[in-house]
């Protein structure tokens, strides 16, 4: 089946799994040496619907909050079959992982599903942070204006599962006070904002926190999942 799949960490794991993509964003970037072979459609908020024409794909994999309603506008006016997944914990990855396996068939995507299952069953998750500062912490996402992400987000939901309890909020991704944030163990993420760039200007702000690999704990999917599995020691 040929699949256009403008979601990077699914594009990834696709990819893992042997799908045949044939179609992806420019932020698509994983695998670095696969992804070079295969179209790029465009971004995640907006699309070259006729390259996508010219791919004759069987099917396109969308995300709720990756992608736009104009997006699945354009694909639905040119009846072009799509999927969309919406992913806010390990548990709803699990159920997209599943659902997008019975579409395709796949069943490495099934054992990825199995996987996560393991992961979340294991009372074992070692994780290689600061374990001695567990509570009240925030993970920072951006900078000028500082934006943290919510408990209630995948990434918060990773993160409970190795031990750290993020803040609640209204809104999923949230801006927050300077000062609030002194106060706080922080978790700067390498991305979006490039923290790992500019980590010991902040920290000579009176920052507490160290930077994270953004990409192991927000990249739902086969990124996410050997990261989980490697808090188990086991390897796949």
């Amino acid at each position: 089946m040929r699949v256009v799949c403008l979601v990077p960490s699914w594009t990834e794991t696709l990819i893992e799994a042997g799908v045949d993509v044939v179609g992806r964003t420019r932020f698509c970037i994983h695998p670095d040496e696969a992804v070079k072979n295969i179209a790029i459609v465009g971004g995640t908020k907006n699309i070259d619907i006729e390259k996508i024409i010219l791919l004759k794909p069987d099917l396109i994999i969308l995300d709720k909050e990756e992608n736009t309603i104009d997006i699945v506008q354009q694909l639905n006016s040119y009846g072009l079959k799509w999927i969309a997944t919406q992913v806010t914990s390990i548990e709803t990855c699990i159920f997209e992982l599943e659902k997008m396996a019975d579409f395709l068939k796949n069943k490495k995507l099934l054992e990825y599903a199995e996987l996560y299952k393991q992961v979340c069953n294991s009372k074992k998750l070692t994780c290689k942070l600061n374990k001695e500062n567990t509570k009240n912490i925030s993970y920072v996402i951006w900078k000028n204006p500082w934006m943290c992400v919510s408990k209630n987000t995948f990434i918060g939901d990773v993160l409970a599962y190795l031990g750290y309890e993020l803040e609640m909020n209204v809104k999923k991704y949230f801006e927050i006070s300077e000062e609030t944030l002194l106060q706080r163990y922080c978790l700067f993420s390498t991305e979006p904002y490039p923290f790992e760039k500019n980590i010991a200007e902040i920290k000579s702000q009176g920052f507490s926190g160290e930077v994270i690999d953004g990409e192991n704990i927000s990249w739902f999917g086969i990124r996410n999942l050997k990261f989980m599995l490697s808090c188990l020691n086991i390897q796949k």
